[in-house]
């Protein structure tokens, strides 16, 4: 049977080999916990105060397709997001079916940046699954690295402590940085645009959901280059938000799941 249903946070639980699967008990009613104890064992159903599934250092939000268009039109995409970030090494977001069948045309640049503000501006990775069944299989595959991970751990970062002279690890480049980044990476963007461009828009959802007439209102830019950058941002969207792309962003091996259907 799945675990009995228990309540606390999530490392209260402890991590012994094989890995415990830890399942926010309203996953229930989408037979998750079920699905995933015919994979793996132990598994544990109970209240989880952030995600909807915890294993190792890996926290998972599992978003339906009409949820996820649901959460980003009330805002609450973000504020889960922010707390998902703060609350583990490796958040993940899985993305069950297409939302991109579920919005207007319209509203198609907001959805494309909504993915493109989880990967680039909160650093976490978005898996796209088919159906609660293709989750489970992912979550298992998951288990499996992060309980190889867990073996080696100790002695990875021993060696990572003797390599940098015990100097503690480089931090990771802030959000704005990897905005930048991006920025930077497009044509007929150099740094100077690039700064320019987030200064004026404040992130790239707003430099997506913008057209032209509102580029060339930033220092440097004319009606051409905003065309340029425009196409240039919009296809890079495409390939972030592409299930191919969203499975390899994922930083979990082969916790991958076939295409959803289109």
């Amino acid at each position: 049977m799945v675990g009995l249903i228990e309540y606390g946070a999530p490392d209260e639980v402890k991590q012994t080999e094989p890995l415990v699967i830890v399942i926010d008990h309203h996953e229930i009613r989408s037979q998750l916990p079920a699905l995933v104890e015919r994979l793996w064992q132990p598994v544990v159903v109970r209240r989880l105060p952030i995600g909807d599934v915890h294993m190792g250092r890996v926290l998972v939000e599992r978003k339906e397709a009409h949820d996820f268009v649901q959460s980003l039109h009330s805002g609450r995409l973000f504020r889960q997001a922010y707390k998902l970030k703060g609350a583990s090494h490796r958040p993940l977001v899985i993305l069950e079916g297409d939302p991109y069948r579920l919005v207007s045309s319209e509203q198609l640049p907001a959805l494309r940046g909504a993915v493109l503000s989880l990967l680039v501006g909160y650093g976490i990775p978005v898996l796209r699954t088919r159906d609660v069944e293709g989750t489970a299989e992912s979550l298992v595959r998951i288990a499996r690295q992060e309980s190889r991970r867990s073996q080696r751990r100790g002695k990875t970062r021993e060696i990572a402590r003797r390599a940098s002279g015990g100097q503690p690890p480089a931090k990771a480049p802030s959000p704005t940085a990897q905005t930048l980044a991006i920025l930077e990476a497009l044509p007929d963007v150099g740094p100077m645009r690039a700064q320019a461009l987030l200064q004026h828009f404040g992130s790239l959802q707003a430099i997506l959901s913008s057209d032209p007439a509102e580029l060339v209102k930033t220092h440097g830019i004319g009606p051409t280059t905003a065309t340029r950058i425009l196409s240039s941002l919009l296809r890079t969207v495409h390939a972030l938000a592409s299930p191919a792309a969203e499975t390899r962003s994922t930083n979990v091996g082969e916790a991958t799941e076939s295409n959803p259907s289109a």
